[in-house]
């Protein structure tokens, strides 16, 4: 076990691993929902004991599946042999993990009282620091991923995805804004990188105004996809989670028990 400062987190890549990892990841969204899954081809719940509720997950292009669980750890599997490779201690408010090309781990914290914090990590599971100010930084950092050497984070209580240096750690820019308007969110949710087209997904949670939107790596708005509605195809109600996979857009809407799937223009 690797142990480190008692806060926070890691992200994503691989080609077989990801078609792999798609399937994993659309079970722990629905892991309370039978209905969502008739077939599926493996679980790594039940071949390993995480030993807590898994929170958010991300692969590397190794391979190893860094999963942030409910009690506080970090930890990573082999996806090949399904074996715990290590375990890296943060602690139990742990929300959201990533990891950048160097090693580095991302972990991202909320303390339930309005403020939330991401803390760095070497890859041996040592604290190195906070991002901004630490405790506060954020509102709550529910989702993160790393691109062109940029880490996005979203902060869902405050609306909007802050971007920082993967290099030092420093603030680059934020995007978003409390609103329904193109470009601006109410309570993101999760977010997703197209290495292909170099396109960064955000959804929005909030009922009436359940969407993902796309954006340039600077921030600026592109397009949306899906609308707000009830069952049928195109529409979203409680969109949860992103993935982005061969020029298909995978969205968990957790109110409608399904995994909703556009192309990548909507």
């Amino acid at each position: 076990m690797i142990k480190g400062r008692p806060d926070i987190i890691k992200h994503l890549s691989g080609r077989g691993a990801k078609a792999f990892i798609l399937l994993l990841a659309i079970f722990f969204v629905f892991l309370s929902s039978e209905q969502a899954f008739s077939q599926i081809v493996t679980s790594f719940n039940s071949k390993i004991n995480i030993g807590a509720t898994p929170i958010k997950m991300n692969i590397d292009g190794t391979g190893l599946l860094y999963v942030a669980a409910g009690r506080g750890d970090v930890v990573v599997y082999n996806t090949n042999t399904g074996a715990t490779e290590k375990t890296i201690k943060v602690s139990k408010y742990l929300n959201s993990v990533a990891f950048d090309q160097s090693g580095k781990i991302y972990a991202g914290e909320y303390f339930r009282n309005g403020k939330g914090s991401v803390s760095v990590y070497a890859p041996d599971g040592q604290y190195i620091y906070s991002l901004g100010k630490g405790v506060g930084e954020f509102g709550s950092p529910v989702s993160m991923v790393v691109a062109n050497d940029l880490l996005y984070v979203v902060d869902s209580l405050n609306h909007v995805v802050k971007v920082y240096g993967t290099d030092n750690g420093s603030f680059r820019f934020s995007f978003g804004g409390n609103g329904f308007g193109n470009g601006q969110f109410v309570s993101p949710s999760s977010i997703a990188y197209d290495s292909v087209n170099n396109e960064i997904y955000v959804s929005n949670y909030t009922t009436d105004h359940a969407r993902v939107q796309v954006f340039a790596p600077n921030g600026v708005y592109k397009r949306t996809i899906g609308v707000f509605g009830g069952y049928g195809p195109g529409n979203l109600t409680k969109p949860h989670g992103v993935y982005v996979y061969e020029n298909r857009v995978y969205i968990a809407d957790i109110y409608q028990n399904h995994i909703a799937v556009f192309d990548r223009l909507g």
